[in-house]
């Protein structure tokens, strides 16, 4: 490829992945703290948003298992871990997993979910990913895998840069494509008598910038793609209205008593249990490469 058309796409693919909407969440650690409360209290229950976070988490370690990504005697890092869940799961057949996240109360879900499942080859560390010297961590190709599922703090070049200066092996992304939720709809239609679609996490261009990034870079990309549906009847609570909320809220900031309209929205179809039927369908992109070979 021409040297003038490689770096004049790479220029076009690197702003493509780090646009950010005017009203896109800040990611501060006092922000995930917040999730981190809300997640607590969802991950205690046998919810909807548990079980298909442990669905994606099964499925997730099944390909990298079948795609020769993890193995006995790994070393492994999760860029932003969260709730710990993948964490944990890769320990159970790797030597050691470290999981850093910029929010101390994901750590510290990720410590106790540890302990809960008698695992203790992990670590946790609290680290702000982006502004990271991975030198200063001793991180430069320590690690077989470096992962990141859905994690903002790899989301641009420099974050890019440093998985694949980290990893003596394989790097792992896992990025939004597609989603569809009748529920959000409902709530759009009630709200503002409109179906129309905002600017979206769910639009698919983190994963077709990353994919042609690694291109234009002489990697050998491998994607795929994994497709989540969820057809569940849902408790009408807190934590559901707030879920949508923090969603509308952003494209709609001066909107008054939000959770209140949303709640009312949703109880006039809920049952007499107070819930209401979810239907909503998922699709990510998954893409994995050896840091060693390249084109």
């Amino acid at each position: 490829m021409n040297d003038e058309y490689r770096i004049h796409d790479r220029e076009y693919f690197k702003r493509l992945w780090e646009h950010h909407r005017p009203d896109s969440i800040k990611h501060t650690a006092e922000i995930w703290d917040s999730r981190a409360r809300e997640w607590a209290k969802e991950l205690k229950e046998d919810t909807s948003f548990q079980k298909t976070l442990d669905a994606r988490v099964r499925e997730t370690t099944k390909y990298l298992n079948e795609q020769g990504l993890l193995n006995p005697g790994d070393n492994i890092i999760d860029i932003g871990s969260g709730s710990g869940r993948f964490t944990v799961e890769f320990a159970k057949t790797s030597e050691h997993v470290t999981g850093i996240d910029i929010s101390p109360e994901m750590l510290t879900l990720g410590k106790t979910y540890a302990m809960s499942e008698g695992v203790s080859n992990t670590s946790f560390v609290e680290c702000n990913f982006k502004d990271a010297d991975i030198d200063d961590y001793g991180w430069r190709k320590k690690f077989d895998l470096v992962f990141s599922s859905m994690s903002p703090a790899a989301g641009n070049l420099d974050g890019l840069n440093k998985m694949n200066a980290m990893s003596r092996g394989y790097c792992f992304n896992c990025s939004p494509i597609g989603e569809a939720d009748n529920l959000k709809v409902k709530i759009q239609r009630g709200l503002f008598n409109t179906h129309e679609k905002q600017e979206s996490l769910w639009s698919g261009r983190y994963f077709y910038s990353l994919f042609n990034l690694l291109w234009l870079d002489g990697y050998l990309p491998v994607s795929s793609y994994h497709t989540q549906e969820v057809n569940d009847m849902v408790e009408i609570n807190e934590n559901l209205v707030s879920y949508y909320a923090s969603h509308f809220e952003r494209q709609f900031p001066d909107e008054k008593n939000l959770k209140e309209k949303i709640y009312d929205i949703l109880v006039k179809d809920a049952d007499a249990n107070g819930r209401i039927l979810k239907q909503s369908r998922r699709m990510y992109g998954w893409i994995w490469w050896n840091v060693n070979e390249q084109r």
